[in-house]
């Protein structure tokens, strides 16, 4: 895995914290408490337009500033799978009550 540090707290961390934290909980409450799809997908989209972003600015960059992208590449990527647990849990649960 890859290990960036800010000052003396590793970057990591933090952002596998505030996905787990912060944005399963209200992906969580989005799916649960919303009735229309397309409001429940305003994340999913977001975190995919940035992914997109993302990967084309990590084309166009050479050297080491192409770094960053990766990072964010990286971060999309875990934030689409909390999002994807998020769905995947309240459908579990939806599915398990009318059963």
């Amino acid at each position: 895995m890859f290990d960036i540090w800010f000052e003396d707290a590793s970057l990591t961390v933090m952002v596998i914290l505030f996905s787990i934290l912060i944005v399963f909980p209200l992906q969580y409450l989005l799916c649960s408490k919303v009735k229309s799809l397309p409001v429940r997908l305003i994340p999913t989209a977001c975190t995919l337009f940035f992914a997109l972003v993302s990967g084309i600015l990590l084309c166009l960059s050479t050297g080491w500033e192409s770094m960053i992208f990766i990072f964010f590449l990286i971060y999309a990527g875990f934030l689409l799978f909390i999002i994807g647990l998020a769905w995947g849990i309240r459908a579990f649960l939806t599915h398990r009550k009318t059963k």
